[in-house]
C-alpha cells in the first residue's frame, strides 16, 4: 500500500496540478481560432506577416501549455486557415508565386520547430520536478537522522526521524544557528564554529564522532555525526 500512494504521487507531480489533457487541447484550439481572428483583422492595414506571426505565437502558447501534440494541434489548426485567408492557389501556384511557397513552408517547418522545443522543455521541467520530488522523498522518509543545509546555515530540509528523535521541527530549526542554538545551548559558538569550518572541506566525508544533544524535551542523546559536501 505504501508503494501505491508514492505512485500517487508522482503522478500528481508530473501532471501539475492535476489538468486534465484534454483541456491542453481545448486551450490550443482557443489560441489558434483567436490568432486566426486577429490576424484577420490586423491583415488588412499590416499584411499577412503579422498573421502568420500571430499564428506562430498561438503555436508557441499552445506548446507552453501542452507541449508538442497540442503545440501540433494549433498549428494543424492555424495553418491552413492562413493559407486559404491569404494565398490564393491556382495551378500555376508554384510557377506564379515561388517566394509564397517558400514562406509558407518557412512557417510550417517553423511552427513544427516550435512544437518539438515546447514539448522538450515541458518534458525537461516535468522531469526536474519529478526528480526534485523523488529527492525530497527519499530525505524526508530516510530512516535516520539527515540535515540539508547551504553555507550560509539555511536548511533547505530535514528527514522525518530527525524531527522524531531530537523534537524539533523543520519549522525551529530553519537555519544551522536555530539547530546549534537548540541541540547545543551550552556550546553554542563552540558547535557554530566547527561546523562552519566544515564548508573549508568541499570533498570527500567528515567523521565528526559523537556528541551529545539537548533535545526539545530536555533529554540528552548522543548522535554520531558524519558530514558531506554535495558539492556547488
Amino acid at each position: 500500500m505504501r508503494i501505491k500512494k508514492r505512485q500517487r504521487d508522482v503522478v500528481q507531480v508530473e501532471t501539475g496540478a492535476g489538468q486534465s489533457v484534454a483541456l491542453h487541447f481545448v486551450w490550443a484550439a482557443g489560441l489558434a481560432a483567436a490568432a486566426i481572428a486577429v490576424g484577420d483583422v490586423l491583415h488588412r492595414p499590416f499584411g499577412s506577416a503579422v498573421s502568420i506571426l500571430l499564428s506562430l505565437l498561438a503555436v508557441a502558447g499552445a506548446g507552453r501549455i501542452g507541449g508538442f501534440w497540442p503545440a501540433m494541434l494549433a498549428l494543424t489548426i492555424a495553418f491552413p486557415a492562413d493559407w486559404f485567408l491569404y494565398f490564393k492557389f491556382t495551378r500555376s501556384f508554384a510557377t506564379d508565386a515561388p517566394g509564397t511557397i517558400l514562406g509558407l513552408g518557412l512557417f510550417l517547418l517553423g511552427g513544427v520547430a516550435i512544437s518539438y522545443g515546447a514539448g522538450e522543455a515541458r518534458r525537461s521541467a516535468a522531469s526536474r520536478r519529478y526528480t526534485d520530488h523523488l529527492f525530497r522523498r527519499m530525505l524526508t522518509d530516510a530512516p535516520f537522522p539527515i540535515m540539508l543545509h547551504s553555507e550560509d546555515g539555511t536548511v533547505f530540509g530535514i528527514s522525518d526521524t530527525w524531527s522524531e528523535l531530537s523534537g524539533y521541527s523543520v519549522d525551529e530549526i530553519a537555519t544551522v544557528e536555530d539547530w546549534v542554538r537548540r541541540a547545543y545551548p551550552e556550546r553554542e559558538a563552540t558547535m557554530l564554529a566547527y561546523i562552519r569550518n566544515l564548508y573549508s572541506d568541499k570533498e570527500g566525508r567528515v567523521e565528526s564522532g559523537e556528541r551529545t544533544i539537548e533535545t526539545a524535551s530536555g533529554e540528552l542523546r548522543i548522535w554520531s555525526f558524519r558530514s558531506s559536501a554535495l558539492g556547488r
